[in-house]
Order: C-alpha cells, then structure tokens, then sequence
C-alpha cells in the first residue's frame, strides 16, 4: 500500500461480509475486493449492498464478471457512483486497491466466495493477501 494510513481488514464468510460492508460503509466507503471460486449462488443482495456501501469493487475470480453484473442490474446502481474494475490476477486486484486509496480509505478484501479458484482455502488467500500488503508497504 502506498504510505499513508489505508486499513486492510480480511473478512471470508457471506454473512459476516455483509455485516462488515454495512458497518464499514456507514463509516467508510471501502474500496472492496470481491470474486472467488464460482459456487453457483446469485449475488443479487450483494449487487445492492455494494451499490450502497463501496467507494469502489475490484472483481476478480471466476466470479468477478458475476459480481459486476449484479451491481449494474441492481435497482440501486447509479453509473459512475461506484468504479467498477475487473481484474483478472489477484496480485493485480490488490494492487490496484492500493493505487486507488486515498489517506484514510478502506481496503477491504471480502470476497464472498471460496478461494478455491486459486487459493487451496480461504486462510491461504488471506495470508497471500496479507502478504502482499506488507510488501507494498516496503
């Protein structure tokens, strides 16, 4: 992350993730990396709940593409209110977070999917993404 104060938080289950977007976008609007391991479940609600709680989506997995649909044909969506990116490389993903940050933001990774699109488990891809932050902090 570029060296100012960006918070990284990790959050893995669907049901935590959407208690985290809330609380965080009622404070923040994170900027959030979403996608992951396609399971085959609709992301309609997520579609509205990041309409309402992003600064910005970072889609990348098997899902990303999935995901993105749902936040442009939810009833919420409003062109331009939210960047939209598709990134296919998770390394990417993350990075872009950070280039996107601005002092104080929120760089949010909760995916709302299985990790195992590149990841053998969920903890793998947080300590990756953990990772990665630190190094960008060097």
């Amino acid at each position: 992350m570029r060296h100012h104060s960006v918070v990284a938080v990790i959050v893995a289950h669907y049901g935590i993730y959407r208690k985290a977007l809330q609380e965080a976008g009622n404070i923040y609007e994170p900027i959030i990396i979403v996608g992951g391991y396609d399971k085959h479940i609709p992301f309609d609600g997520l579609g509205d709940e990041l309409n309402l709680y992003a600064k910005a989506v970072i889609a990348t997995g098997d899902t990303g593409s999935k995901i993105l649909e749902a936040v442009t044909s939810s009833e919420k969506y409003i062109p331009g209110k939210v960047k939209l990116i598709s990134i296919d490389s998770f390394d990417e993903a993350v990075r872009t977070a950070s280039e996107l940050a601005e002092e104080g933001d929120i760089v949010l990774l909760s995916p709302a999917c299985a990790a195992f699109d590149r990841f053998k488990n969920f903890a793998e891809r947080g300590r990756h993404f953990k990772q990665l932050v630190r190094e960008m902090q060097e």
